[in-house]
């Protein structure tokens, strides 16, 4: 009779022992991780509809230019406001990212379609 070998690392490990802790407290975390999940693909999400607007409405503003002076102006405001607008994303979610915790007690709150930040 042939033995089984009980040391193949590749032998799937129960799931019972792939917890650590207890069942209920991996759900609970899970629970955390999509709400995390949520909040920070929703603002994402909210950004790039924003952003999104203001570079559909560049070209109708370059038609209204008479001036290669006025094209440098679209553009300069343009780019200006696009670097705002990404650095202060950017700070919101790293914001929301430390704010969230290893107990999730700083998940943003979902307020007028956009996550809030919790104080």
């Amino acid at each position: 009779m042939t033995r089984k070998n009980t040391s193949d690392s590749r032998e799937a490990v129960p799931f019972i022992f792939a917890v650590p802790g207890d069942f209920e407290a991996a759900v609970k975390q899970n629970e955390k991780i999509v709400k995390i999940m949520q909040v920070w693909g929703e603002e994402v999400l909210n950004f790039g509809t924003d952003r999104l607007k203001e570079d559909m409405a560049i070209p109708a503003q370059l038609a209204e230019c008479k001036t290669p002076q006025e094209v440098m102006n679209v553009y300069t405001n343009f780019f200006q406001t696009a670097f705002r607008q990404y650095t202060e994303e950017a700070s919101r979610l790293g914001d929301l990212y430390q704010k969230i915790g290893p107990d999730g007690d700083g998940l943003a709150t979902m307020a007028s379609g956009k996550p809030e930040m919790p104080q």
